[in-house]
């Protein structure tokens, strides 16, 4: 088996004359149709393979066969650098289409192609590829009313479509580029986001941007993040009512007054926290690696963690890694003596997440007994005990992408349920919620116009602190 070509993707455009490389932070899929050519009948498909050159990447042969063999793979948004992806084939692979080629190199001339390749950014980072590429206002609109059949009223959806239209067109003049995190509305997130995402996520693929200005549409601290990413640029969050029951559930003070009462321990913030407090943390965390993080320094032989904000994650993330969970600013106004590893709270709660109950729970099982529930660590450690799986909004989109499972319920944000339906049209997702963030639901698709018409209101950060904030999440990222 030999390499083949090395296949590329620029948003919808392949070069199949040279090698090329993947942007960061993207999940991909290659689908490798049935076999065209009678020189090869019937199962030289069966041998493709696929194969990452460098790079961070996960790659998944998903049994699922479409037209032959499909490959998931993620490019990871903090990789050092491109990745090339080749498809090995048992035979000759070379032109046969556009997307599917092999020059004469070293390992020998070019072939005849065996197969059809192609190759898509999907979830959840392009969602939106194909009806920004439309050609007038009438064609996206019409594409954009039957993606969201069956989430938003058809009249609701024509309504907004113009605005949109609107935006993809000025963020073009502005040089703009627009993130979408995964609570976003569903219209706004169906239509007018670059990417879409996690704030991490979202805040290491804007790092990487040509953009002058980038929008990001979710909550502030969000913005933030972004900012100490990038703080070159132009950074706008359209509304400045979009904030955060965790990210102002604690300050600057308190991480301060925390570090007295324990000395030595090393403070980690949750990612929903303003730069502020990442300025004075040694390091950060998102729900989807916060095991990692804490495990990393109990390895480094630390007994005491300090963790803020969110009680329950914190708490979660206790849990699962066999240490103890002790909350300050309580009753209790010391840890009782022990010896085991010590993760030492905050009271702060996410005002959604922490809505649900466990007879949330049982009442989904006894509606829906073959459904799948997923719920984020925000929640109580007593719903997290009853649900199926745990994990960042993250994990979600991966879960319902990817697994055979046809109904799911998620323990989250109600939008993101909303935004999955319309992307996964042949998955169920149970809408076991009507909780909305009310601070997401500040952004809007005419407040978003707004915001690129007049470049405001802008994230703005004193140097010193996106200097001292950028450390605790090079930490973070340094965790492997």
């Amino acid at each position: 088996m030999r390499p083949s070509a090395l296949v590329d993707e620029r948003i919808s455009e392949l070069n199949p004359h040279r090698p090329e490389c993947l942007p960061g932070g993207r999940k991909y899929s290659i689908e490798i149709g049935r076999v065209k050519s009678s020189r090869c009948p019937g199962r030289c498909y069966r041998g493709l393979e696929l194969a990452a050159d460098r790079g961070l990447c996960d790659v998944h042969h998903n049994a699922k066969v479409f037209l032959g063999l499909r490959f998931l793979f993620y490019h990871h948004a903090f990789a050092t650098g491109p990745i090339g992806i080749r498809v090995l084939c048992p035979g000759l692979l070379g032109r046969k289409n556009e997307l599917c080629y092999t020059p004469e190199t070293a390992d020998g001339p070019g072939g005849k192609c065996c197969a059809s390749a192609r190759i898509s950014g999907s979830c959840p980072m392009t969602p939106l590829s194909t009806l920004s590429g439309m050609e007038t206002l009438e064609a996206f609109t019409d594409a954009l009313v039957a993606r969201m059949k069956g989430v938003v009223p058809e009249a609701e959806v024509r309504l907004k479509a113009p605005i949109a239209w609107e935006i993809l067109r000025l963020k073009k003049e502005v040089n703009a580029i627009i993130l979408g995190h995964n609570y976003m509305e569903p219209v706004l997130y169906h239509s007018v986001p670059d990417y879409t995402g996690d704030s991490l996520q979202l805040s290491a693929v804007a790092a990487g941007t040509d953009a002058d200005v980038i929008i990001f549409c979710g909550v502030w601290f969000m913005g933030e993040t972004a900012k100490v990413l990038n703080p070159g640029k132009i950074v706008l969050v359209p509304s400045t009512k979009a904030g955060c029951s965790l990210a102002e559930g604690i300050t600057a003070e308190d991480v301060l007054r925390l570090r007295e009462q324990f000395p030595g321990a090393p403070v980690v913030s949750y990612v929903n926290t303003y730069a502020t407090v990442k300025a004075v943390s040694d390091y950060c965390c998102t729900s989807g690696n916060a095991d990692k993080v804490v495990k990393h320094l109990l390895d480094a032989g630390y007994r005491e963690i300090i963790f803020v904000p969110d009680r329950y994650l914190a708490e979660n993330t206790a849990r699962q890694v066999g240490a103890r969970f002790w909350m300050a600013g309580g009753d209790e106004q010391h840890p009782p003596a022990d010896d085991g590893p010590l993760v030492i709270g905050w009271s702060a709660r996410c005002e959604v997440h922490e809505l649900f109950t466990p007879q949330d729970v049982e009442n989904v099982r006894r509606q829906y007994p073959d459904a799948v529930i997923l719920a984020h660590p925000e929640c109580s450690p007593e719903v997290i005990a009853k649900v199926d799986i745990a994990g960042s909004t993250k994990l979600m989109v991966d879960y319902v992408r990817d697994a055979s499972t046809r109904r799911i319920a998620l323990f989250t944000e109600c939008a993101m349920g909303d935004n999955l339906a319309a992307e996964f049209p042949e998955k169920e997702l149970v809408r076991s919620c009507a909780l909305r963030c009310r601070h997401m639901n500040t952004i809007t698709l005419e407040d978003t116009l707004h915001s690129l018409q007049t470049l405001t209101p802008r994230v703005e950060l004193d140097p010193d602190i996106i200097m001292q904030a950028r450390r605790p999440i090079d930490r973070m990222l340094a965790i492997r």
